[in-house]
């Protein structure tokens, strides 16, 4: 059986009155002022214990909410784990969607995978990541003109 701290409170507070303390002498005064002030914490700690319970049940709704759109939006087979893969020391990206404007950041697999999906808007993007070398240009041979 849990026992609330207010209901302790009030436990303390019974058996005080049933021990007969004098509330006008310097003690009685002193354990009077004690319990009420137990009291309100008590109260306070309840509260408390209220709230975080909502706000429990709030992200428990909102994780269910979110793992039903990673389901939508990735499929049945998504696991967390599958951003296991990047590691704190890959480098990441910021890449702008040309669609929306929102920036993200891709990872160098992204980038080698040629697209990905931007998380705002869900267009395609699509990335062409050959590099030109001075060798390929093909007006390397001509001559300078002024």
């Amino acid at each position: 059986m849990n026992v609330t701290v207010t209901e302790k409170v009030a436990y303390l507070k019974g058996l005080m009155e049933g021990l007969e303390v004098d509330s006008t002498s310097k003690e009685g005064k002193l354990f009077h002022a004690i319990l009420d002030t137990l009291e309100e914490i008590a109260l306070s700690v309840d509260e408390n214990t209220k709230v975080i319970d909502d706000l429990a049940d709030a992200i428990d709704a909102v994780d269910e909410d979110l793992s039903l759109l990673e389901d939508d939006y990735y499929g049945e087979e998504f696991d967390d784990s599958d951003f296991a893969e990047l590691d704190d020391e890959d480098e990441l990206y910021e890449v702008t969607c040309p669609e929306c404007g929102k920036t993200f950041k891709v990872s160098e697999d992204m980038l080698d995978d040629g697209e990905t999906v931007c998380p705002s808007c869900g267009q395609t993007l699509e990335f062409d990541l050959q590099i030109d070398s001075p060798d390929d240009d093909p007006d390397k041979d001509k001559p300078i003109q002024f």
